[in-house]
């Protein structure tokens, strides 16, 4: 037969609301705990910023080689005629943008080129801007 003895019971369950109690009113709930503060020194700064900077260096030689890699095409517009609407084709004026863009600050203009070099057709990624 089992004896429950009420008093050990009834302090236990006491010591066990008291604990929760105390825990509300920790250190880290009531926003009481002490900050981290390192210490920095020449010893630590220097060699953590050059093994930064050395794991750093493999990005920018990948980064310069595929900027190397792009190709372009320059066209020179600044003294383009402008084009003005003409059905379903379009007709250059006798006045160029520059002009244009000092009366009205409005100017359409239409050039045709032709590529010198091949441009490949980008299947992974391409930004068209």
């Amino acid at each position: 037969m089992i004896q429950l003895d009420f008093a050990k019971v009834k302090a236990s369950l006491m010591k066990a609301q008291d604990a929760a109690i105390q825990n509300h009113d920790s250190a880290f709930k009531q926003q009481r705990l002490p900050a981290w503060q390192p210490i920095l020194t020449a010893g630590t700064v220097l060699p953590t910023f050059f093994v930064i900077g050395i794991a750093f260096i493999p990005v920018g030689i990948g980064l310069l080689y595929f900027s190397d890699e792009v190709k372009e095409h320059v066209i020179d517009y600044t003294n383009c005629y402008q084009s003005l609407p003409d059905g379903d084709s379009w007709k250059d004026t006798d006045e160029t943008c520059i002009n244009v863009l000092k009366k009205n600050g409005s100017c359409t203009c239409k050039i045709r080129f032709n590529l010198t070099q091949e441009f490949k057709v980008c299947w992974n990624f391409c930004f068209y801007p």
